[in-house]
């Protein structure tokens, strides 16, 4: 979609758009729990661990492990910090700079 947004798009076409279907939501709070995202992907992520985070009822027992890709380091936006939980979070990128 990057490409038609950024390289072909002209004002006034006409486009039909789908949002996603189903659902995104933690499952069992008991299991290690391991999260997998790319891009904006980590918009769900973000808001279930911010939701563990904030849960006073919440007791963290196994590892919490969220994959997050992007193409480049500069991709990620997002610096995760928590006051409750125990996060793993590992950033990945496609495409390393020389670094």
């Amino acid at each position: 979609m990057s490409d038609y947004w950024f390289n072909q798009a002209k004002l006034n076409d006409l486009l039909r758009i789908e949002g996603p279907k189903g659902t995104f939501f933690l499952r069992n709070k008991e299991r290690s729990i391991i999260m997998l995202a790319t891009g904006t992907g980590i918009a769900p992520i973000m808001s279930i661990l911010h939701k563990l985070d904030q849960d006073k009822n919440y007791q963290q027992h196994q590892q919490i492990s969220p994959f997050w890709g992007n193409r480049f380091a500069d991709n990620f936006v997002w610096q995760p910090k928590f006051k409750n939980i125990t996060v793993n979070f590992e950033k990945v990128v496609s495409k390393p700079d020389s670094n």
